[in-house]
């Protein structure tokens, strides 16, 4: 990753400025609508920055953002890592990095990578606390997690959907969280 620095600086900025409740796509949107400085390479590198970080979970909780986002590039595709080692030493950051480390494992570092506490996802769930998560992106999630969860996403006694049936006011597909409140609902005849 070229303009290792800036990218950094820049999704440090960001990500201090974040708070909660806001969704972050839109925080972001607004971001890049007020500082104009970004071209669009700019704006896709440290949007990735900024994914990478907040998808490491509570790995990095015991690290200040400053640390942990320093921490979370490591997983990301960097061209050198001297750039990597002088971005820690201008910080003065006291991270041990062997510079012959293999780039993409920070596990000497941070020990196992963990996205959501403990009890917090359903045990039918639980492979989404896998490493191998890191590199899932957004768009590809259900298809990458369709192996691991056939048949689980289905209320009992749900119909599915034939494909040569249109989608009517009838038939509603629904997201994992609509299905999961569903299912608490208790209905009583009458």
């Amino acid at each position: 990753m070229k303009y290792l620095r800036s990218r950094y600086f820049s999704s440090l900025k960001l990500l201090s400025e974040y708070s909660y409740p806001s969704s972050f796509h839109l925080f972001l949107k607004q971001f890049f609508r007020t500082h104009k400085k970004f071209g669009s390479k700019d704006r896709k590198a440290i949007t990735d920055i900024c994914y990478n970080y907040l998808r490491m979970g509570v790995t990095l909780r015991s690290y200040s953002l400053k640390e942990g986002l320093l921490l979370s590039l490591l997983t990301l595709d960097i061209d050198s890592h001297q750039d990597w080692l002088k971005l820690r030493d201008e910080l003065a950051l006291d991270i041990e990095l062997n510079e012959h480390e293999n780039g993409g494992d920070i596990s000497s570092i941070i020990g196992d990578l963990k996205y959501y506490e403990e009890g917090f996802l359903m045990e039918a769930f639980n492979h989404y606390n896998h490493p191998k998560n890191q590199d899932f992106r957004p768009n590809n999630w259900a298809k990458d997690h369709a192996d691991l969860e056939k048949g689980i996403l289905g209320l009992p006694g749900a119909k599915e959907i034939n494909f040569n049936q249109n989608l009517t006011n009838a038939i509603q597909v629904q997201d994992l969280s609509s299905q999961f409140l569903c299912s608490k609902i208790i209905i009583e005849e009458n």
